[in-house]
């Protein structure tokens, strides 16, 4: 994982999800988009920027549902990116956000962090039950629209205190641990620990 640089003022309210979209379904892509529409009637600054590869039709569905929920002003589809395009863009967005279903452990929310934003990801599955989705993302209980409605409306409130907490805990060296360096230093400890028994 890269050590990002990180941008002093990102946009507020101004939201990025970064996965594949051609797998939409599990990734909770059209519940996410109900539930933006949702919050948007409360939060009507709230957008949202998909970065992700996208095929012809997912794109038709994609549209589809951004059209019907009245999204076409606040929803764009970015397309796919090199890593390295996507660490520079992460840290211009208020928070990151990922609803996948029956996911494993998701390097983009470590990256997030890494890049100063918190995230918001779906309970039970993710990144949930790790120490850093509790102290820097905010939980949807499910892929209801009042669930993501009250995740975005949390975000809102406390984008700029996550942020805050997020850079002064990288810089103190607690999240080290999520960096390349960290990772290898943990499995080394490990393997280290392994052969002494």
């Amino acid at each position: 994982l890269y050590v990002q640089q990180t941008k002093k003022n990102p946009t507020k309210n101004s939201l990025v999800c970064i996965c594949r979209l051609d797998d939409y379904e599990q990734k909770g892509i059209v519940a996410l988009l109900r539930g933006l529409a949702s919050a948007r009637s409360i939060i009507p600054e709230l957008t949202l920027d998909f970065i992700g590869q996208c095929g012809e039709s997912a794109r038709k569905i994609l549209d589809a549902s951004i059209s019907e929920y009245g999204l076409d002003q606040s929803v764009t589809l970015l397309g796919r990116m090199t890593r390295k395009e996507v660490i520079e863009r992460m840290s211009g967005y208020a928070a990151m956000i990922l609803l996948s279903k029956n996911e494993s452990f998701g390097l983009v929310y470590a990256e997030a962090v890494l890049s100063d934003i918190p995230f918001i990801y779906l309970r039970g599955s993710g990144v949930d039950g790790y120490e850093f989705a509790k102290e820097y993302g905010i939980a949807s209980e499910d892929l209801s629209v009042p669930s993501i409605q009250a995740a975005l409306i949390e975000l809102s409130g406390r984008q700029t205190e996550l942020r805050g907490k997020i850079m002064t805990e990288r810089s103190s060296g607690k999240l080290n641990h999520l960096t390349s360096n960290g990772q290898a230093r943990l499995y080394s400890d490990v393997i280290t620990s392994a052969l002494k028994c």
